[in-house]
């Protein structure tokens, strides 16, 4: 915030998850947009309560201040293809926009980052050609995630210190897994 523009006021940021937020005081002024409901299970609407309170939770001084509490947020949630939520919320973003995957999908041997699906694959190639900013999460199957890239999405996949996080040389950066303080539903 030491610099203009460092709230996010400039930015747009799209979030597909798989619900919307649960009604939490640090998220009624940050300008949001839920282009779609998605699931109701009370751990989606857990996970993206605390996602958006890392990402935009007001600065309000009480509770936490979000990373860009003036971006404006478009929540596009779904129940099935990621690539639906992907391809609901991009033409609302331009160049230089931000879209977080907050997803992963399963094989048989447990989790990956969702662009290991072609169709997700090819949803992130068009976002990250559009010049928009695609930041996904690794997974949590605790593997290596190298055997089932399909290709260079150009997004920047994240893992985490949790034991749980997916590896591997497409990794391009890891971030805090557990303890990080944010909203939440309780």
């Amino acid at each position: 915030r030491e610099f203009r523009g460092g709230s996010g006021a400039w930015v747009r940021c799209g979030v597909v998850e798989h619900a919307v937020p649960g009604d939490h005081p640090d998220l009624r002024q940050t300008p949001a947009v839920y282009l779609s409901r998605g699931s109701s299970d009370p751990s989606s609407v857990a996970h993206i309560t605390m996602t958006l309170g890392v990402l935009s939770a007001d600065d309000n001084q009480d509770g936490v201040t979000g990373i860009c509490p003036d971006s404006v947020v478009l929540v596009s949630a779904h129940s099935g293809i990621a690539a639906d939520a992907i391809n609901r919320v991009v033409p609302l973003l331009g160049a230089g926009d931000v879209l977080l995957l907050e997803e992963q999908i399963k094989d048989p041997a447990g989790y990956l980052p969702c662009e290991c699906f072609r169709t997700n694959f090819d949803a992130v190639c068009r976002a990250t050609a559009a010049g928009i900013v695609v930041v996904a999460a690794a997974g949590n199957g605790s593997r290596d995630v190298d055997p089932h890239i399909l290709g260079e999405s150009n997004a920047i996949l994240v893992g985490s210190t949790h034991p749980s996080s997916d590896y591997g040389s497409r990794v391009d950066c890891v971030g805090e897994g557990y303890g990080v303080p944010s909203t939440s539903v309780d």
